[in-house]
């Protein structure tokens, strides 16, 4: 509050007089500034319409436009607030004489004009006593003061008071008294007691006491109400035994949002204002969450009998390090238990997760695995963890089935050493499938390849060949043995290439090709090549032994050298895989049986004098020959018979599957297949 006690009001006159006459003396130059502080709409005055239009930014009902921050920062502080709307009222109503700088440079002469009209400047204070009470709030004025409210509108005035109607210019004050709020900078005056709120210039006061009433018209920002658009539980079914308790989640679009929960039947589920749902008794119940702008989202509760008892699918668990297993419990029907807590009794050997029930084997040893649900009750698993697996075999890798059939492919892993999980799988699930056990189904005629992979990555594969149930393949040319009495193989060598496209004669392939080499005697003992590396004896005899298919494969490869197919030497293979992977897909295979499926026996013994790398019998150590020892080539077969070109009899025959495994098992189960290269 100003107050200010004067017999007359020259001195204020005087002292814009003075101010009139500085103002002419230093002059402001226009031509330093572009942009006049406080003149926001740009007409080239200070006016109410410009604090008007800072308070509409504010609230932000208006745009401020170009240069608005700059015009609208009237106290240069780098901030548009309130009180720049406060400080342009106070400079329109004249409390504030003077205008503030502009955003351009000011000249020396200028600033030194600007400080010194900040300072106080004015003809010291007469006899009658002057005081400025200057705080935030307005005092109430005497009995003879004249209350100016200023503001944006001008006040109605009272029996003594005199109405100042505060727009661009302020009419003088009467000789009544005049009460104001002055805000912010303080002076000392001197002989009588003075305080203000200074900002760049004080005027002279008058000899009446003046109260001036400004207020900071502050328009407060309004935040509208953002309401949910749907909200949705995370359980829309919920089975929980007596007793046990279950806390309901919400969700929605918005984080701030308000909702309550309401139970139709609280004898059987009550919830709390958080969603916490106690089962009280067996029952149903409907919980419903309810938004304040009405939208629902609604809980089927189920009430059963606690469950008395809990029971897991495994007792005993061995798990290789590293491994994980999902154990899962279960209790007695028409009884319930949602919570069921999962807890170790060495988690350094096996850990185990609360709420999920899988256990992760961490090193050798034991463990107990505990499942116990809310009201105690409680069951266990024992864990055996041993070192994992680093290798997995196959009871078979070559499988050859009919369409329709099965086979159980097993597998094994090194001792003290663990592995659970074995993972089958089928690369062509069209042609065969596989089971978790390792059980393969014949689906169609085709090839495909099962895998056994253990947790780690270590795996075997088994190649599966699913074969019609008759196949036979045409266009084997028939070479006899007459110009070669014991030379079976040549002569079954001969059908093969021939069948290829290679044009040999059986005595050509003999005299540059097959390896042969001859018995020797010296006194009593005979020394001879492996059959395995070389033809013992000599084909165009009947006296001749014969060669096996390690050296078979061998002779023919000398003459496919630069040929497009190569001999393959196979050996321990059954006839129903030979049929399966060659005969099936039209590729013709010498076997090694007896000849007209007659039995063999032991005949000449001798010491091993030859022998290559694909010896099977140590050099001096004795062999003994196999009689009736024969090669023919197999063409085809059905469910009863394997079909053949045999070059002993010159013709196409057949024998009893049964017999023919026989034969061929008593020769060791050897063959000979062409591949491409």
């Amino acid at each position: 509050m100003v107050k200010i006690k004067r017999k007359n009001y020259f001195s204020i006159i005087s002292v814009v007089l003075i101010f009139t006459l500085m103002l002419s003396v230093f002059p402001i130059s226009a031509g330093a500034y572009e942009i006049k502080k406080g003149d926001v709409n740009n007409d080239g005055e200070i006016s109410i319409s410009d604090a008007t239009k800072i308070q509409s930014v504010l609230a932000g009902i208006a745009e401020g436009g170009e240069n608005f921050e700059i015009a609208a920062d009237y106290n240069s502080d780098g901030v548009v607030s309130v009180i720049d709307v406060t400080e342009i009222q106070r400079y329109i109503a004249s409390l504030d004489s003077v205008e503030p700088d502009t955003t351009q440079e000011v000249t020396e002469s200028e600033t030194d004009f600007t400080q010194e009209s900040t300072s106080f400047v004015g003809t010291e204070p007469t006899e009658a006593e002057t005081n400025f009470d200057v705080t935030e709030q307005i005092t109430e004025p005497t009995e003879t003061e004249t209350s100016v409210d200023v503001t944006e509108q001008v006040t109605e005035p009272t029996e003594t008071k005199t109405s100042v109607d505060v727009t661009e210019q302020v009419t003088e004050p009467t000789e009544a008294e005049t009460s104001a709020d002055v805000t912010e900078q303080v002076t000392e005056s001197t002989e009588a007691e003075t305080s203000a709120d200074v900002t760049e210039q004080i005027t002279e006061p008058t000899e009446a006491d003046t109260t001036v009433e400004i207020t900071e018209p502050v328009t407060e920002p309004t935040t509208q109400k953002v309401y949910p658009q749907y909200i949705k539980l995370n359980k829309s079914e919920l089975v929980l035994g007596k007793g046990e308790k279950y806390t309901l989640i919400t969700g929605s679009d918005v984080t701030d949002y308000i909702c309550s929960f309401k139970s139709n039947n609280k004898s059987v589920a009550s919830v709390s204002d958080s969603g916490e749902v106690i089962a009280v008794n067996t029952g149903s119940a409907a919980i419903t969450c309810r938004t304040e702008n009405g939208l629902e989202a609604v809980c089927s509760v189920t009430v059963k009998p606690m469950a008395t008892s809990v029971s897991l699918n495994k007792t005993e668990l061995t798990l290789g390090t590293g491994e994980n297993y999902d154990l899962s419990s279960s209790i007695p029907g028409g009884t319930a238990a949602y919570f069921r807590f999962y807890s170790t009794s060495n988690a350094n050997v096996a850990d185990v997760e609360k709420g999920t029930g899988i256990v992760k084997a961490k090193s050798s040893g034991t463990a107990n695995i505990y499942c116990t649900l809310s009201n105690g009750v409680k069951t266990a698993c024992k864990v055996t963890v041993k070192p994992m697996a680093n290798s997995v075999s196959l009871n078979t890798y070559n499988i050859t089935l009919y369409k329709g059939k099965t086979y159980d492919l097993n597998s094994s892993i090194p001792s003290g050493t663990a592995a659970y999980f074995r993972f089958y799988s089928s690369s062509n699930t069209s042609v065969a499938t596989v089971t978790s056990g390792g059980l393969v189904s014949a689906k169609k005629v085709g090839t495909a390849v099962v895998t056994c992979k253990l947790s780690n990555g270590v795996k075997k594969t088994c190649n599966v060949y699913v074969m019609p149930k008759s196949y036979k393949i045409s266009g084997v040319p028939l070479v006899n043995q007459n110009k070669l009495p014991t030379g079976c193989e040549t002569c079954s060598a001969t059908m093969l290439l021939k069948f290829y496209g290679y044009n040999i004669s059986e005595t050509t392939f003999a005299d540059k090709y097959l390896i042969k080499k001859n018995l020797s005697y010296s006194g009593s003992k005979i020394y001879g090549p492996d059959p395995n590396c070389a033809f013992v004896g000599n084909p165009y005899s009947s006296s001749g032994f014969g060669i096996y298919a390690p050296a078979m494969a061998k002779s023919m490869n000398s003459y496919l050298a630069d040929k497009s197919y190569k001999a393959v030497s196979l050996k321990g293979k059954s006839l129903e895989y030979l049929a399966g992977k060659y005969v099936a897909q039209g590729q013709p295979v010498m076997v090694w049986a007896t000849i007209n499926m007659v039995a063999s026996y032991k005949t000449t013994t001798w010491s091993v004098n030859y022998t290559d790398e694909n010896a099977k019998y140590k050099y001096g150590s004795n062999y003994t020959w196999t009689a009736n020892e024969h090669c023919l080539v197999l063409t085809g077969y059905d469910s009863n018979y394997y079909y053949f070109n045999d070059p002993w009899t010159n013709t196409r025959t057949y024998y009893k599957k049964s017999l023919v495994n026989t034969r061929y098992s008593e020769l060791g189960k050897q063959a000979v297949v062409m591949e491409k290269r």
